[in-house]
């Protein structure tokens, strides 16, 4: 049985594409002739499945933990406009959260009554 054979019977095994099969020449891949064959070279080595290459998610994890810092995000990399960004009703809410703080603290602190406090 020729090499080809050999590559087509290891592909069904490894369960991969003929292209992915790696056969090392030797007296013993050309003398093959059964699927028991080709199983033992698989064992001793001989025949291999070559890995799938993929997209490595290295530099898309280093963006992402910067973003996550606040980095990269001048005007070369928004998209929106500052209202569509920073919405007005949000920007109202901390507004209004940032002083209604405030003035419990002073009422907390005796500076305003209860009073003014209502009113406000």
């Amino acid at each position: 049985m020729g090499v080809n054979s050999v590559r087509k019977i290891a592909a069904e095994m490894l369960k991969c594409g003929k292209s992915r099969i790696r056969i090392e020449l030797s007296k013993e891949t050309e003398e093959a002739l059964t699927r028991e064959d080709v199983r033992s070279l698989i064992r001793a080595g001989l025949v291999w499945k070559v890995q799938k290459k993929g997209t490595s998610k290295f530099r898309t994890k280093a963006a992402f933990k910067q973003k996550k810092r606040g980095r990269r995000t001048r005007m070369g990399s928004r998209h929106g406009t500052y209202n569509a960004r920073n919405p007005k009703k949000r920007r109202w809410i901390k507004t209004v959260r940032a002083l209604r703080r405030l003035i419990k603290e002073l009422k907390d602190n005796g500076q305003i009554e209860h009073k003014t406090y209502t009113e406000f």
